[in-house]
């Protein structure tokens, strides 16, 4: 989705480019609401616990509340663990 593009400004405000690409070969995970970046998330994983944290580029909107809840579900799913889910303030 990311790579192999000469502009991303389709899918990612160049503002906030750096978040998502922050040099170095190093690319992190983006949260994508109607194919575009919203914010960039991160997780930690303990045995059978996963903590999900997502630093979004701007407010979301409240419609976007049960599709990233159910997304973490499946990762936890996926994972076999349980998971919390930390919205930072942006």
């Amino acid at each position: 989705y990311w790579l192999g593009y000469g502009s991303r400004d389709w899918a990612l405000d160049p503002q906030f480019a750096w978040r998502i690409f922050p040099g170095g070969g190093i690319l992190h995970p983006a949260l994508l609401v109607d194919g575009r970046a919203a914010g960039a998330w991160r997780i930690k994983r303990r045995r059978k616990h996963i903590d999900v944290s997502l630093e979004p580029f701007e407010a979301l909107s409240s419609q976007v509340q049960p599709g990233l809840e159910a997304e973490v579900a499946d990762l936890a799913h996926f994972l076999g663990a349980e998971a919390s889910l930390n919205v930072e303030a942006q």
